[in-house]
């Protein structure tokens, strides 16, 4: 069930799950990146493009702390979803509800998302 929290707030705890998703997968690219010994500009770009991201996450984050929404670890319900608790706390209050996923949908749509950030460059 979903506590009744704004939509746009809803769209922040989202977009802060995709970011960190994301992050995660573009430092694996610039690790091997970097051990491939592509050339400089890309190893640049790479940091920058990471760079970014962890700057709007850190941005969606204080937004979060803000509104005092904590969004948990992942956890996986089956082999098809997976699911994120969240929670917020309000003067006399507590709303806890989750966002769940489903797996080949968040692949796919972090796919397109990282590409789009990797192909703006060329």
């Amino acid at each position: 069930m979903r506590p009744s929290i704004s939509e746009d707030l809803l769209d922040i705890i989202v977009e802060k799950i995709y970011l960190d998703l994301e992050i995660h997968i573009l430092e694996k690219k610039l690790i091997d990146a970097g051990n491939q010994r592509k050339d400089e500009d890309y190893v640049k770009y790479m940091k920058q493009v990471v760079s970014s991201v962890r700057k709007k996450r850190k941005e969606i984050g204080l937004v979060l702390k803000e509104n005092n929404v904590k969004v948990y670890e992942v956890v996986e319900l089956d082999d098809m979803f997976v699911q994120y608790p969240y929670a917020q706390k309000t003067i006399g209050a507590s709303f806890e509800g989750a966002q769940r996923f489903w797996k080949a949908a968040l692949k796919y749509r972090l796919t397109r998302r990282i590409n789009e950030r990797l192909t703006k460059r060329y």
